[in-house]
């Protein structure tokens, strides 16, 4: 009679375990194409670690269409024995090797020491091939500009594009390919020529969001020669600009009849506003400094900051920093910063 119980009691045990079992692994009964929009939403390292978890999970990670590749997440540790270009060299190749390999749809790459441009290149123009539609780059090295791919201004099914670092844009005057681009954001990348920027924003004709970080370092390619900076917006569909201009000399032209809303952070130079007819919320941080007036007085700097101003007639919401910086004791006024709504 004991025995029987205990049987009873450790058959009902071992049943109690395969259903707990089982319902502690009901996400792995779930289709290939949800658990891989679960992965997609984890960065790369921790989507291939579900590889050890069970033969099910083991080809998952290669079919997520999302590979954030960050140096600081892939190289945790510095006595780990692959590199950063060993690693990510590795995830891709390894991902070719299933059958009929997933495309790439948004591929997101932050290098930021010891980078190999030959690489970046190579591993940006696997993804042209297979219709990547976001391309986000970081990258930092101190030896040498990395020229982008042309093949990436040909890139037809891009959506996104997103570049920050050490890259020289110098896109062919043939361009005509980003067909598709609907965000772009750059941030302190080096400008082959004066125009650099308006020929890429002339091959985007169905942009709806820019942004633009650029410094005077970022202009030190540019023929002294040849005039100021060109930073030309004529685009009918933008609805968003962001502009953070820290430069002595350049010329902002928009034309955007489209346009939402404005941000600007940034000193005045010569700046031509038009056709912005549906500009309902701007923010606005004008920098006065002495790199700012640039040789002019400082009350032709407030003439132009007040026709910038003006053009802004039709918006709903606007916020106004102005900022003094080394200009005050020149003027006789302390540094200040004021804020209108």
């Amino acid at each position: 009679m004991n025995q029987s119980l205990e049987s009873e009691a450790i058959e009902a045990g071992g049943s109690m375990k395969r259903q707990c079992s089982l319902s502690l692994d009901i996400i792995s009964s779930l289709p290939d194409s949800l658990l891989c929009h679960i992965l997609s939403f984890l960065p790369t390292r921790d989507s291939v670690a579900t590889s050890v978890l069970s033969s099910r999970w083991r080809p998952l990670w290669t079919l997520v269409q999302v590979l954030h590749l960050d140096q600081r997440e892939l190289c945790r540790t510095p006595d780990q024995p692959f590199s950063y270009a060993e690693i990510v060299s590795r995830i891709l190749i390894l991902r070719n090797t299933v059958p009929n390999p997933t495309p790439i749809r948004k591929l997101r790459i932050c290098w930021h020491k010891n980078c190999l441009p030959l690489l970046v290149d190579t591993w940006i123009c696997a993804t042209f091939w297979h219709g990547v539609q976001e391309l986000d780059l970081t990258i930092c090295t101190s030896y040498r500009l990395l020229q982008l791919p042309h093949s990436l201004f040909f890139c037809t099914s891009l959506v996104v594009l997103k570049l920050k670092g050490v890259f020289l844009l110098n896109p062919p005057s043939e361009i005509q390919g980003l067909s598709s681009l609907r965000i772009l954001k750059l941030q302190c990348v080096r400008f082959a020529n004066r125009n650099s920027l308006f020929t890429l924003l002339a091959a985007c004709p169905v942009l709806q969001d820019f942004f633009l970080k650029v410094h005077d370092e970022d202009l030190t390619n540019l023929d002294k020669n040849a005039g100021k900076f060109n930073i030309v917006v004529l685009i009918p569909t933008l609805k968003n600009l962001h502009l953070r201009v820290v430069c002595s000399s350049y010329k902002l032209q928009i034309n955007t009849p489209a346009l939402e809303c404005f941000h600007f952070k940034g000193n005045l130079d010569e700046v031509v506003l038009e056709n912005l007819p549906n500009l309902v919320k701007s923010v606005l941080v004008v920098e006065i400094g002495l790199r700012s007036l640039n040789g002019i007085s400082f009350t032709d700097y407030l003439k132009r900051g007040w026709d910038f101003l003006g053009r802004l007639y039709n918006v709903n919401y606007m916020e106004l920093c102005i900022v003094s910086a080394e200009v005050g004791a020149s003027y006789g006024f302390d540094h200040s910063l004021t804020l209108y709504h």
